[in-house]
């Protein structure tokens, strides 16, 4: 467990489908959101394979996995915490239905919490008995993004338990509950979420580990009648024979009180480590942290990501998170006598993170023999201190940057601009113009050393976004409208941007068929859409294995003949057998959005055939 070279787990397989099975509907959270990573994420579901797949250069595929996916999935993430794409593309307007913004509100403890809670729960069905479901709950520290930091995660199967309740999966309701009661215009979703909310008590999940005597789940700051109730859980009020904790940031007032209670106890022989960042562990104030050992990354680590991938586009991309790659896993063990507990998920132990933010973990009851600070030491690599990633560190004492603190307003103003109400509405101009009106309240005075611009993200130019409060953008195409837009503050020497979604009125429903056509413009590219709608994810992947062995310069993976219909229409039929509606309803749509050179009457004929033999089943 948590051992760097044998327990390593790679996102796009762990929400891959289990083999024999098809995603149903999923449901995740997230801080940051890069929609590249989305998309990845899209492919997984829809074709088992890595986020980082070779199918993601071929755009017939992306296209197949986020119509695919896209009913079958709500992100929810923070408004205004949106990667803004280094490329554009107009397969981003397929996101629109599938990502959901939170607007945490100001609270009384901290003027800007997050929504900051990283879990899927996805819900799989058996391709051969639709009426059977799998269950798959995971709890992350890793945002939706390419960081490179280290993470950890955890994750469990189960399946509907027809002879009891199970309530130790209430939390999870509860916090479905509360993303539902978020969404407002994606009636469809909702529905899907309240039904995972009448299912998730009767799942019994697993851990499938001897480790493990039993698990609870920790929803944070959902409860408004009492948002800090995580400060009663023992992890806050007991003090420890053992403690090991891992975040990457750290507020003074929320590692007092660990100290606090050792201070406190009676214990007589105690243990406490602390794993952290040096940048975090220079801001805590307190001259004596009282941890027996305090460890950061190596500079080796932190830095050698960029020694290693100095070709990799992504490291030389303006943002900072992907120049170095540091501690971002949270992690609590505790052990008192024969009893550890492990806590896992997205809590720094910060301020925040406490008295404001939007969080969740899992606790994971264990016992000394499995479950130990020398064991957990071992699996991090840190008893051989010499040649550990690990380094012994101390406080150092360091004034925050000019830099760092005008990137922290800069990142409060869009914050603040997020928080707002806004909205935008579509106006048709004539037949191929039309523009945007787009409203946002401000309710506070905007810093005048910085410049404010917004746009559409598939638009420009940028307009000034002054005192305000209405902007209009003309002269737009189809494809240069969507929900997505880029806030940016800028003053001489720095520049912060994000997206932001702005719902949007009367965007054309013509816009996805459009997508469509773009890409598939030939009779080749029409069967490569057909493969990757047809052929199932094992087939696919076996293609691809046998591509790649033979070094086949082709693009196209084929589980079809495209001058073969004979050969086709098996496929057809066997793909249908167990989803014949959806199989109908999405060459309906292609036939309908395609130039008719594409689709010939033979495949016409064909399909028509297939429509009566499907009829009659």
């Amino acid at each position: 467990m948590l051992n760097l070279y044998n327990d390593r787990l790679d996102y796009g397989r762990l929400i891959a489908p289990p083999y024999g099975y098809k995603l149903d509907f999923a449901v995740a959270t997230t801080y940051s959101l890069d929609m590249d990573a989305l998309i990845g994420v899209c492919l997984s579901l829809s074709f088992s394979t890595d986020t980082d797949s070779s199918l993601l250069n071929n755009p017939i595929y992306l296209i197949q996995s986020l119509r695919n996916v896209s009913n079958k999935l709500a992100i929810f993430c923070e408004d205004g915490q949106i990667k803004v794409p280094p490329k554009l593309s107009d397969l981003y307007i397929l996101l629109e239905n599938i990502v959901f913004p939170i607007k945490p509100h100001n609270s009384k403890y901290t003027k800007y919490p997050s929504f900051h809670p990283k879990i899927w729960l996805i819900r799989y069905k058996n391709k051969n008995h639709i009426d059977q479901f799998k269950y798959r709950i995971i709890v992350l520290s890793r945002n939706l993004t390419f960081d490179r930091s280290w993470d950890v995660a955890f994750y469990m199967d189960g399946i509907i338990d027809e002879k009891q309740k199970h309530e130790e999966n209430k939390p999870i309701s509860n916090f479905l509950e509360y993303l539902a009661n978020k969404m407002q215009d994606s009636v469809e979703k909702k529905s899907k979420i309240t039904e995972l909310v009448g299912q998730v008590t009767r799942i019994k999940f697993d851990t499938e580990s001897k480790e493990f005597r039993d698990f609870e789940f920790l929803p944070i700051g959902i409860n408004s009648a009492d948002p800090t109730e995580i400060l009663k859980t023992e992890l806050f009020t007991k003090s420890f024979h053992e403690l090991l904790i891992i975040s990457p940031f750290l507020s003074d007032d929320i590692i007092q009180k660990f100290i606090k209670n050792r201070n406190e106890s009676k214990i007589q022989k105690s243990e406490y480590i602390l794993i952290t960042r040096q940048s975090s562990l220079n801001g805590i104030k307190s001259n004596d942290i009282k941890f027996d050992k305090i460890y950061t990354l190596n500079d080796q680590i932190i830095d050698g990501e960029m020694q290693i991938s100095s070709d990799d586009n992504d490291l030389r991309n303006n943002s900072n998170t992907y120049k170095h790659q540091d501690i971002h896993a949270k992690i609590y063990m505790t052990r008192n006598n024969s009893k550890s507990n492990i806590y896992i998920g997205s809590l720094n132990a910060t301020h925040n993170s406490i008295y404001g933010n939007i969080e969740f973990m899992i606790r994971l009851g264990s016992y000394r023999k499995h479950i130990n600070l020398e064991s957990l030491k071992k699996s991090l690599l840190i008893t051989n201190e010499q040649n550990s990633p690990f380094k012994l560190s101390e406080p150092e004492s360091t004034d925050e940057t000019l830099d760092a603190s005008k990137q922290k307003e800069m990142n409060n103003i869009i914050r603040e601009l997020s928080r707002n109400h806004s909205d935008a509405e579509v106006i048709k101009e004539n037949d191929s113009i039309y523009k945007i009106k787009i409203s946002i309240e401000i309710l506070n005075p905007i810093n005048n050393n910085y410049s404010i611009t917004i746009r559409p993200l598939l638009a420009k130019p940028d307009m000034e976004l002054d005192y305000m409060n209405e902007i209009v953008f003309n002269n737009l195409e189809i494809m240069e409208l969507s929900n997505f837009y880029i806030i940016k503050v800028v003053d001489k020497t720095s520049e912060v941007q994000k997206v932001v979604i702005i719902n949007t009125k009367n965007l054309p429903k013509e816009r996805d068929k459009l997508i469509v056509t773009n890409k598939i413009k030939t009779k080749d590219d029409f069967y490569s859409y057909l493969n990757a709608l047809l052929c199932d994810s094992s087939t696919i992947n076996t293609l691809r294995l046998q591509k790649n062995i033979s070094n086949n310069k082709d693009k196209t993976i084929n589980c079809t003949s495209k001058h073969n219909l004979t050969n086709f229409y098996e496929t057809l039929l066997h793909a249908a057998v167990n989803n014949p509606k959806d199989t109908k309803i999405e060459i309906d749509y292609l036939i309908k959005s395609l130039q008719k050179e594409i689709i010939t009457d033979e495949f016409k004929n064909l399909f028509e055939a297939f429509k009566k033999a499907v009829s009659k089943k």
